[in-house]
């Protein structure tokens, strides 16, 4: 496989169908919506899974974490499966691992089996989303494609405006209907993909590949591991150092594995393209330092303000309403200024309203975080589907399933990463200002009401140092971006 186009196109079966961009459309929308609102929901249902299933602050983070990180590990892989054996295949089969997953979630008993349950979620997630671009491209005429990825943009945007609140009345009756949701959902996709175009390549071989999604998902569990314990064990604990070693020496043994081509899950030859690269690590960077702010959001409104999941979520939707309207802007921003200078002003937005969040203090209210929520959300808005498009838009055809997959993983392992990383920042920080743990701060205050301000003080503190690094993250995302992006790399039909 190479970054070239190849004269050779993928084959059609003479039972297949031709596009189909309703059908394919209504799949995006529904597997979309729903594999975003698995990553967003469970952040609101830290209290009732704290008092159902006795889970910490860092089983929370690994709840979220297991779906992110198993779904970043294989993307790849379900990339190259999406340009073998079709998008329709892919996903009908991610659908149905997702359905099984969310059953067995919904049936966990305790924090274990959930955690289990996530990680298989979250390879169904992954047969879903790799699937995507492969589907656009198949179903949509070249100049509709950007329909294709609207509808993808949007239905994420829309997923994060309403999970919040989705997540709070679901909670309102169990926090199992978070998961029993997904089923009929994923029958759904499963029906509407059947009519949809979905070609493959027959010389594209599968069975090793799988050994090189293993092996990058043993680096990235064993990376996320080493990000979530550090700082409660110390660098130089055994068990950290271990998982530095395993990290390192595992993924080395990944690129290694990626210069054969029976093996190969990354063509590392698209990585001469430095707006490709760019591209990516801004990914990266991006959603490590922008996830983990919602779980801490969530934190402050339930734990600092005292209110239920319901309420918790119609305050995140002033941050998720203003990704759905971020959405709806991007791709006309992008026609009217071009990709470079569109990415640009998101990541500036990004960047601001990062830094509007530190006019949080101990004794405001929840109100101060508005224009935070509101700049940094129509950022990030704008951001996430002019990344899908733009990716899609530096390679040729028959790469787009690896490309997209490529930066479709390093946006599940930013936010695994930041999960990890930034929410053990935030969780050393207060323990270090408190003297208690996260899991007994409600409980302080409760037990004595003058406790609250000291309580309100810490979480400040803490919550201070976590925006500012993420601001800083996403002005390092800006410089690489600045100096990488090239209008002229973005040649083909996205």
């Amino acid at each position: 496989m190479t970054t070239q186009p190849a004269s050779r196109t993928p084959e059609l079966s003479k039972t297949d169908p031709g596009p189909r961009p309703v059908a394919a459309g209504v799949a995006i929308l529904v597997a979309t919506f729903f594999l975003i609102l698995d990553l967003t929901v469970i952040n609101v249902a830290f209290e009732p899974l704290q008092n159902d299933l006795g889970a910490t602050f860092t089983d929370l983070q690994w709840i979220l974490d297991s779906y992110a990180t198993a779904m970043a590990g294989v993307l790849l892989f379900f990339g190259v499966c999406a340009d073998r054996f079709g998008p329709r295949t892919v996903m009908i089969t991610g659908a149905a691992i997702f359905a099984v997953a969310s059953t067995f979630a919904a049936l966990s008993t305790s924090v274990l089996p959930l955690i289990v349950s996530r990680g298989c979620q979250g390879i169904g997630a992954a047969a879903l989303l790799a699937s995507i671009p492969v589907l656009i491209v198949q179903n949509f005429a070249q100049d509709k494609r950007t329909i294709g990825f609207g509808i993808f943009g949007g239905a994420s945007g829309i997923a994060l405006a309403a999970g919040p609140i989705i997540g709070g009345v679901l909670l309102s009756w169990s926090w199992q209907w978070i998961f029993w949701i997904n089923v009929p959902a994923m029958i759904l996709v499963a029906a509407v993909l059947i009519p949809c175009k979905s070609s493959g390549d027959p010389q594209q071989p599968v069975a090793r590949r799988l050994l090189s999604a293993t092996v990058l998902g043993i680096s990235m569990f064993s990376l996320v591991f080493v990000l979530t314990h550090a700082y409660d064990m110390g660098l130089t604990h055994p068990w950290i150092l271990t998982g530095i070693v395993v990290t390192l020496s595992v993924f080395a043994a990944f690129v290694v594995m990626q210069r054969q081509p029976t093996m190969r899950l990354l063509d590392l030859g698209l990585f001469r393209n430095p707006t490709f690269v760019g591209i990516n690590i801004v990914t990266l960077l991006v959603y490590l330092a922008v996830f983990p702010l919602i779980l801490i959001s969530v934190l402050y409104f339930e734990i600092i303000n005292g209110l239920d999941p319901i309420a918790t979520g119609l305050r995140l939707m002033v941050l998720t309403g203003a990704l759905l309207v971020g959405s709806i802007l991007a791709m006309p921003l992008q026609t009217a200024l071009g990709r470079k200078n569109a990415v640009t002003l998101s990541l500036v937005m990004l960047a601001a309203g990062l830094a509007l969040l530190r006019l949080l203090a101990p004794d405001s209210t929840w109100t101060i975080l508005i224009a935070g929520f509101v700049v940094a959300g129509v950022g990030l808005g704008i951001f996430s589907p002019l990344r899908a498009e733009g990716t899609a838009a530096l390679v040729p055809e028959e790469t787009t399933g690896m490309a997209s997959g490529t930066g479709n993983t390093l946006q599940e392992l930013g936010v695994a990463c930041g999960v990890a990383f930034l929410g053990s920042v935030f969780l050393h920080r207060l323990n270090s200002s408190l003297g208690v743990d996260i899991d007994q701060m409600q409980a302080t205050a409760e037990a004595d009401p003058s406790n609250s301000l000291a309580l309100a003080t810490a979480f400040v503190e803490a919550w201070d140092l976590v925006v500012t690094l993420s601001a800083a993250v996403v002005v390092v995302a800006l410089v690489v971006w600045l100096v990488s992006a090239k209008e002229r790399l973005f040649r083909y039909d996205a």
